[in-house]
């Protein structure tokens, strides 16, 4: 548990620091880069939304779903070869922050 709100946590607060890094990087603006944070808080609250969802499963498979979800996430933006992949990964690694901490 406590690994898994840590790394939720450095998911999260990373991209603020990284933000000029990843705006260079992709060839898009400060403002554009600033998307990867946005589309991270939706997946948040998508990812509440699917606790209810989800509730019908037992706790720790519950866990096993979202820790899954969060390394794939996390490996697609390690590895995004563009910007809109990697606004689509930080999609993915929001969806697990909003179910993990409500579970």
């Amino acid at each position: 548990m406590a690994l898994g709100t840590f790394s939720l946590g450095i998911a999260e607060f990373v991209m603020m620091g990284l933000l000029p890094y990843i705006a260079k990087y992709f060839g898009v603006s400060i403002a554009q880069a600033g998307h990867a944070i946005s589309v991270y808080a939706l997946g948040v609250m998508l990812g509440a939304f699917l606790l209810s969802v989800l509730r019908h499963l037992t706790l720790r498979h519950i866990m096993l779903v979202l820790a899954s979800l969060m390394l794939a996430g996390s490996c697609l933006a390690t590895w995004a070869p563009s910007f809109w992949t990697l606004v689509a990964a930080r999609f993915i690694m929001g969806i697990p922050h909003g179910c993990f901490f409500g579970a």
